[in-house]
């Protein structure tokens, strides 16, 4: 995991590595500045320093593809604007809506802005497949998708799903056929069934380790549990 505290993000090592890849078009460290402070630094597992994490997934990724920087970029760092416990469910909607207004104010052109909250309504799967929209998805929203993915696993993974769960207020475990957001184990039990659902090759061995901690985790859990 990188981990950052509130310093200046543009100096960043990863987003160092991508402001080397964007173009000139845009006052990026500005950008960087603002939506850090957009994100709700009170929900720590969809804080700045998951984005950072996303976009470092997200940069190993973008090696094995065509990609525009540009727009990669900024769907990952505007995906979770304002995410909070209780719009969490639909907090990709949320996202979307809190982006379009912040990019209307700098006057992007409409039809990036439309491809930018289409990304970002669409870096959640459930949505994806309710609306049927999984043969639209281009290769940037994949990437986003896997990257966000892969920040919910390993012990990184379990820290952030520990968070959500006690902010819901949930029992540990009321059975094994929990299920997510009813108790810490359906929500764990979560986080493994996901384990493996990837959307590039790439991800998936990306995941592998992060995989294993999560299955041998739960399944102390529950054994303790058991016991």
């Amino acid at each position: 995991m990188i981990f950052v505290k509130d310093v200046d993000y543009s100096e960043n090592r990863i987003i160092k590595k991508y402001l080397q890849k964007l173009s000139n078009k845009h006052d990026w460290k500005k950008i960087i500045s603002v939506v850090s402070k957009k994100v709700n630094k009170n929900l720590k597992s969809h804080d700045f320093n998951h984005i950072i994490n996303v976009l470092n997934y997200s940069y190993k990724l973008s090696k094995f593809y065509k990609v525009d920087y540009d727009y990669l970029f900024l769907i990952i760092i505007l995906h979770d604007l304002n995410v909070s416990i209780e719009n969490l469910k639909n907090h990709n909607l949320v996202s979307a809506k809190e982006a379009k207004e912040f990019l209307y104010k700098l006057s992007f052109e409409k039809k990036l802005i439309n491809k930018i909250v289409f990304s970002i309504k669409n870096h959640v799967r459930s949505y994806t497949f309710k609306h049927n929209y999984l043969n639209k998805l281009d290769i940037e929203t994949k990437i986003l998708c896997d990257s966000d993915r892969l920040d919910s696993l390993g012990s990184i993974g379990i820290i952030r799903m520990t968070e959500i769960s006690i902010k819901q207020n949930i029992p540990y475990f009321i059975s094994r056929n929990d299920k997510l957001n009813q108790s810490y184990y359906g929500n764990f039990k979560w986080l493994e069934k996901i384990s493996n659902n990837f959307y590039l090759k790439e991800s998936k061995k990306l995941s592998k380790d992060k995989s294993k901690i999560i299955k041998e985790f739960n399944k102390i859990f529950l054994k303790e549990f058991n016991n």
